[in-house]
């Protein structure tokens, strides 16, 4: 995944679905009453690799990573 905005975008999945799966999750939960995991902080003009079971498996959810 490759940001060309100029902010910062966080990277989310529901983690319930790799839970389903048996699967450990990848990444690390930001608020422990929502379902979703942030992956990863892609900065602008940075890319990010999506780990592959994640990226298959999951709906991606891209939001702002620094509410200002």
């Amino acid at each position: 995944m490759k940001n060309e905005t100029s902010y910062a975008m966080g990277l989310y999945y529901k983690k319930s679905v790799l839970e389903a799966l048996g699967v450990e999750h990848v990444g690390e939960s930001t608020n422990p009453f929502e379902d979703t995991i942030r992956v990863a902080i892609v900065e602008p003009d940075e890319t990010f690799s999506v780990p592959l079971y994640v990226a298959y498996h999951c709906k991606l959810f891209i939001l702002p990573a620094y509410v200002e």
